[in-house]
């Protein structure tokens, strides 16, 4: 079977789906006030498994981080 690993920021987190500790924003205990995911099916990569026929090997995102070296505030995140 073939694998998905996902490597991402908040909008790839699902709590129970990322390491323990790693910060999350979306959650099964719900934020959908705040956002469009109130279950793990409605997260971008979750149909991806089905469609692809995929096992998810691992989701190491975490909630905060960021994908360039620009931080929240204009902040730079080199480091």
């Amino acid at each position: 079977m073939k694998t998905l690993a996902i490597l991402g920021d908040s909008y790839s987190t699902y709590e129970g789906f990322i390491p323990e500790g790693y910060a999350g924003w979306y959650s099964p205990n719900g934020n959908a006030k705040t956002n469009d995911v109130e279950k793990v099916e409605d997260t971008w990569w979750y149909p991806l498994l089905s469609e692809y026929d995929l096992k998810l090997l691992i989701n190491s995102s975490y909630g905060g981080s960021t994908v360039c070296n620009s931080g929240y505030d204009g902040e730079d995140y080199s480091h």
